[in-house]
């Protein structure tokens, strides 16, 4: 007991040292806490936002497909009933948008809208429209739109614009009044239900199940929907922040690698100490106990510091946000949370503190006889330590071999197992590299600052085992993240722009939902604001050469006809190569046919075949297969048009072209190649700079590292500094060497964290890229190189749109409609699944948007 009085004597004497050990520590654990906190303030806020259930709502009624017409009828005659709400969802087509629509009563407890301006819509022909649709469709009151029902076999009709509405929360894009809803040719499947005051929610649940009950009709009281919406929340809420939590892990990691490099400083100061303790008799183990109960309370002190340092920053941050008039619910008391926090700084520290103590312990009884101002310079690293730093150099390349012979989605996982390794195999082997590598990066400030810079590298270098742990564990980590999502994130960015030059080559792209007519096009094409209009054409084929067959999308398409084509890079030949008689494939495609530029291959639909000649490969671009119309209605003369291309004239604006080609080609989809490159931009560069800032508190904790060593360093070399005073060394000069010294340890960090972060995330990106080729997928649906559409259909990747009236919405309609159990656990309408679309195929196999999201979200969240 004698040793560990000691020891927490020198402890409570010291409180600067204690502060400086625990700094990385306590960042780390006001991180962690503080993403609790966000989970809760997100959770509450979501639960708000996506809840359709109001507080006035009472009973609710869900149907898995639709309600009987006069199921509201029948619960307004109910005794103990106030007002009933009919909703329901629909998608419509206008100006070549898609919108999402809700029915809604525009007014009352049960009503999800507040009315900005106008008057909210009152019969069959009139929308309310949400501020931001208003803002992106170009919509004010009094404007009247042609709208397409998405239901089968409805005519176009006319609608006229008479309110905008800000809805509460997750809304719609247009809603409508009940009868405007049937007018759309929708249906209900849904009824929010309020009671009279005084009634028993109980009874009420009971007369409506006899009144309307029946088979895929389920009768709830309102507060268990909304406990199943909070579960449901909180589980996709839950989702998303294990993905932060791996954020949170790098922080405790860096934060780990801080305090036990600290921890040997603090040791090698107390030498001396340790040495006359054990010449009095004190057992190693009691010496590690000690050291290892002080790491233990340092590690107490830290996560209480952070947790409460956390909790005042968030609880602030929302009194002055809320202070502002906007509304943020503060974050509950989770004592689960908190503990664990103060609980994971405890076994942080204990952790960090067990390699310093045990070798602090080692020190000799004779070492309190002299001084020794490095104690870790003077040792040397084993051949054991070595020996394991050089097997983890050989599991990292084994790693990285691996990666590049399997050709599975676990590949990019692969690469980061070794990276893994190859972090290992620097912090094991970083004694024996970066002292050397400081001298090497050093040189010319030694060169440029002659005494002080040749001191600065000294002292940097003179020390092995701290300097590698400064930089290689610490700052090589932080730059080799940073620099890994910044080079993956410029790779996902530069693939996205060549799917996307293929898939939106001309100004505007149209996609007809019921393919255009000849002379559609013909008028479309003389349009004297029209430069050029483009068919596109979509069929399945069969390939086949050299005794292996490939059943595939094909497209149809001019590719001289469309200049810009002629600037995409492919792997061999051009676009524009492809005329009659040609076919260009995609190099998996290629590769598994066995054929290169210059063979033919036999193209076969149906009873018909055509022999055609190889004249251009890509890795990125128009899909499977690309030949011309003309020999595509060879062989499969059904085809229809999938996409138009369009460009303006000179004069005109795409906003002008788009309306025309709306006009024109009625029931299209019209998206401008701007809007679409906004659409994967925007999102992507907000999940790049979400991503650094959660990896700016892996740099703030390697700062805090460095500057720990440095003060540390400062203190143990006080009478070396003065020393040097008296040698004649300037103070400005003494200071010029101690920021030099710095500056190395940040240059060694930043050069090994460039050359990890750079290489590894151009090996990640490639590989994912090629994951998501179309022949990727192909081999994935074991469709023989088939489409990406077949193996993954891209409404599966999509959620509904809220206010966005682009392209993702009409994907959720398909994907809603052909799944009517994901279609009631969201409470929407179920109709008849829509026909096989082949445009759609073609499309997701020349590289749309389908690809893309995979690649930027992992095919979880729909961007």
């Amino acid at each position: 007991m004698s040793v560990l009085r000691t020891q927490l004597r020198g402890l409570a004497s010291r409180p600067t040292r204690l502060l400086l050990t625990s700094l990385a520590v306590i960042v780390a654990t006001a991180f962690a806490y503080a993403t609790f906190l966000v989970q809760s303030v997100v959770e509450q806020s979501l639960q708000d936002s996506f809840s359709t259930t109001t507080s006035a709502t009472s009973v609710v009624v869900k149907s898995s497909t639709n309600l009987p017409d006069s199921a509201a009828g029948k619960v307004r005659a109910l005794q103990g009933v106030s007002q009933v709400a009919e909703q329901g969802v629909t998608f419509i087509q206008g100006g070549g948008l898609d919108f999402f629509v809700q029915s809604d009563p525009g007014s009352g407890p049960l009503s999800l809208v507040s009315v900005v301006s106008g008057h909210y819509p009152t019969a069959a022909g009139q929308i309310a429209v949400s501020e931001d649709t208003a803002k992106k469709a170009h919509l004010k009151i009094g404007d009247t739109l042609p709208v397409q029902p998405s239901e089968q076999g409805k005519k176009s009709i006319q609608v006229t614009v008479t309110a905008i509405v800000s809805p509460h929360g997750r809304g719609a894009d247009v809603f409508v009044p009940a009868s405007g809803l049937t007018a759309l040719g929708a249906h209900f499947n849904r009824l929010n239900i309020s009671a009279t005051a005084g009634t028993d929610t109980a009874a009420l649940v009971s007369s409506v199940k006899s009144a309307v009950g029946g088979t895929g009709i389920t009768v709830d009281d309102a507060a268990t929907i909304r406990q199943s919406d909070a579960t449901d929340v909180s589980k996709a809420v839950g989702e998303l922040f294990l993905v932060l939590g791996l954020f949170v892990l790098v922080a405790v990691l860096a934060a780990g690698l801080v305090a036990a490099a600290t921890f040997r400083i603090v040791f090698a100061q107390r030498m001396r100490q340790l040495a006359l303790l054990r010449a009095i008799g004190a057992k190693r183990d009691k010496i590690i106990g000690a050291l290892v109960i002080e790491g233990a309370i340092t590690g107490l002190v830290a996560g209480v510091l952070g947790v409460v340092l956390s909790a005042g920053i968030a609880y602030g941050a929302i009194a002055i946000i809320n202070s502002t008039g906007s509304v943020v619910p503060f974050p509950g008391l989770n004592v689960l949370a908190l503990l664990g926090c103060v609980a994971g700084a405890v076994l942080v520290t204990v952790g960090s503190v067990l390699a310093p103590a045990i070798s602090a312990s080692r020190v000799p009884p004779l070492a309190a006889l002299r001084t020794a101002a490095v104690a870790d310079g003077a040792k040397k690293v084993g051949w054991l330590r070595m020996s394991f730093g050089i097997l983890l150099v050989l599991a990292a390349a084994l790693a990285g071999v691996a990666a590049t012979v399997i050709h599975s989605s676990t590949g990019a996982l692969i690469v980061v197992v070794s990276g893994a390794f190859a972090f290992g195999a620097l912090l094991t082997l970083g004694p024996y590299v970066v002292p050397s590598l400081a001298r090497l990066l050093g040189w010319p400030a030694g060169a440029l600052a002659r005494t002080t810079g040749r001191l600065a590298i000294r002292n940097a270098a003179r020390s092995p085992r701290r300097i590698a742990a400064t930089t290689s564990s610490v700052v090589a980590l932080g730059v080799t993240l940073v620099t890994g999502l910044l080079v993956g994130t410029a790779s996902m960015q530069a693939y996205a722009d060549a799917r996307l030059s293929a898939e939106f080559p001309t100004a505007v792209v149209a996609y007809p939902t019921s393919g255009a007519t000849p002379a559609q096009l013909q008028a479309l094409a003389k349009n004297p604001a029209i430069a050029r209009a483009v068919p596109k054409t979509a069929a399945d084929v069969t390939i086949s050469a050299q005794g292996a067959r490939e059943t595939l999308p094909a497209t149809g398409l001019d590719a001289s006809a469309v200049p810009s084509l002629a600037k995409v890079a492919v792997a061999g030949g051009r676009p524009s190569d492809v005329g009659v008689g040609d076919i260009g494939l995609h190099s998996d495609v290629a590769a598994k046919l066995g054929v290169h530029i210059g063979d033919s291959v036999a193209v076969s639909a149906g009873n018909r075949s055509v022999t055609l000649k190889v004249t251009a490969t890509w890795q990125t671009a128009f899909g499977p297969a690309l030949l011309m119309p003309s020999d595509l209605r060879k062989i499969a003369p059904n085809a229809t048009v999938s996409t138009v291309l369009v460009d303006p004239a000179a004069g005109h604006t795409v906003p002008e072209i788009r309306k025309i080609v709306s006009a024109a080609l009625p029931n299209s989809q019209v998206q401008d190649a701007a809007s679409a490159r906004e659409s994967f931009q925007g999102p992507l560069a907000t999940v790049t700079l979400i991503a650094l800032g959660l990896l700016a508190l892996t740099v703030l904790i390697a700062v805090t590292g460095v500057a720990t060593t440095m003060t540390l360093a400062i203190v143990e070399r006080t009478t070396e500094s003065g020393l040097l005073r008296a040698l004649g060394l300037s103070r400005q000069g003494l200071r010029g060497s101690l920021m030099l010294e710095s500056g190395v340890f940040g240059l060694v960090g930043a050069a090994i964290g460039l050359v990890l972060g750079s290489f590894y995330a151009l090996a990640a990106a490639g590989l994912a890229v090629a994951w998501g080729e179309p022949g990727a997928a192909g081999r994935r649906a074991g469709a023989g190189g088939g489409g990406a559409g077949r193996a993954d259909p891209a409404g599966r990747l999509a959620a509904v749109p809220a206010g966005r009236p682009d392209l993702p919405g009409r994907r959720a309609r398909h994907f809603l409609r052909s799944h009517p159990d994901v279609s009631a656990a969201a409470g929407l309408p179920v109709g008849p699944a829509p026909a096989p679309r082949r445009d759609v195929a073609a499309r997701r196999g020349a590289g749309g948007r389908a690809g893309v999201c995979r690649l930027v979200c992992a095919g979880r969240w729909c961007i």
